[in-house]
């Protein structure tokens, strides 16, 4: 994850003035842009998530996003991809923020892509006056490479270079002009503006992640069935996981060659990496020690309660036929889960 810049929706006076000078208070219509160019020779996808200030009561509705007020406008050679508006999160994210995002931006490899979010004015129009002003920042989050349907199961490699660039751009409305006449105006004046904004770490070249800190709230949506769907979880609809079941999840497509695999741990995905010894798999320690030490943050178990090593040693004995380690295995993923 990588916090990009700023960013400020706009369909409202530029300033309060009435009388003789209404027209330096002109209304202005302000959009975000975001360019973002893939530097892999891999095909990427990303998550572009915002967080906005929460409304008080007092407030207009339109300070936060909804599903009428915005649009958000996806293209990469001219073929604009019109995602209705901003997906919500669906909670509230530490210090008064609401989340939204628009999944799965694919990118090719060496190309650019640009992502407009802007005002919906066809709404916006048709219900005066104007009055919407969103602000917030945005963030950039790798997707999955290995599993297209799967959003956040950890791709190999886990990060990618993208150089990005952001700015606002906008138009000053002629105080004359009317929105809701549907004929033709004419001798309206129209000034357009636009300007760059600063990236959080003063560079267009970003390193982006698979996954956001475990600690943070949209994580849970980001591997919640609303983007996971088709993923098999180890426990959808029992407490019990066998290891016949893992065994299952973890192996499927075990021909292919990365000899790496992701499933869904609860509702956190994880990847091991494997090797074939002996005619039987075997885990590697260090990948799916890493793995699972996100799933343990998540439930906030200490070591003491779980030894991540012992367990990932005793999945290989079970994996082997030990019907010892497969009981051991068995309570530790329950307590993961």
């Amino acid at each position: 994850m990588a916090i990009i810049s700023n960013f400020e929706l706009l369909y409202k006076p530029i300033a309060p003035v009435t009388g003789p000078a209404s027209e330096v208070g002109r209304t202005v219509v302000q959009g975000y842009f975001l360019e973002i160019s893939n530097l892999e020779n891999r095909d990427i996808k990303l998550i572009l998530r915002t967080r906005t200030s929460v409304r008080d009561p007092a407030d207009s509705p339109n300070t936060e996003f909804t599903n009428t007020n915005n649009s958000v406008v996806y293209d990469i050679t001219a073929d604009n991809v019109f995602s209705t508006t901003m997906t919500s999160a669906g909670e509230q994210i530490v210090g008064k923020q609401l989340g939204h995002y628009v999944p799965c931006l694919f990118i090719p490899a060496g190309q650019t892509a640009s992502v407009a979010i802007l005002p919906n004015l066809a709404n916006l129009f048709a219900s005066p006056p104007a009055d919407l002003a969103i602000r917030g920042y945005t963030e950039l989050i790798l997707s999955s490479n290995v599993d297209s349907f799967s959003p956040l199961t950890f791709s190999d490699p886990e990060t990618a270079r993208v150089l990005v660039s952001a700015e606002h751009r906008g138009t000053f409305l002629d105080s004359q002009f009317d929105p809701s006449y549907a004929g033709t105006q004419i001798n309206l004046d129209f000034d357009q503006l636009s300007y760059s904004l600063n990236t959080a770490n003063g560079k267009a070249l970003q390193v982006i992640n698979t996954h956001a800190p475990y600690n943070d709230p949209f994580q849970n949506l980001l591997t919640s069935n609303a983007l996971i769907t088709g993923m098999r979880s180890l426990a959808s609809t029992t407490s019990t996981t066998s290891l016949s079941t893992l065994s299952d999840n973890l192996f499927k497509g075990a021909n292919s060659p990365k000899r790496s695999t992701g499933f869904m741990l609860g509702t956190t995905p994880v990847r091991f990496e494997y090797s074939v010894k002996d005619g039987k798999y075997v885990v590697d320690e260090k990948s799916a020690i890493t793995a699972l030490n996100l799933v343990m943050k998540r439930k906030r178990l200490t070591e003491k309660e779980l030894d991540l090593k012992t367990l990932v040693k005793n999945i290989n004995k079970a994996l082997s036929g030990d019907k010892r380690a497969e009981k051991y295995v068995e309570e530790m993923l329950d307590k993961l889960i």
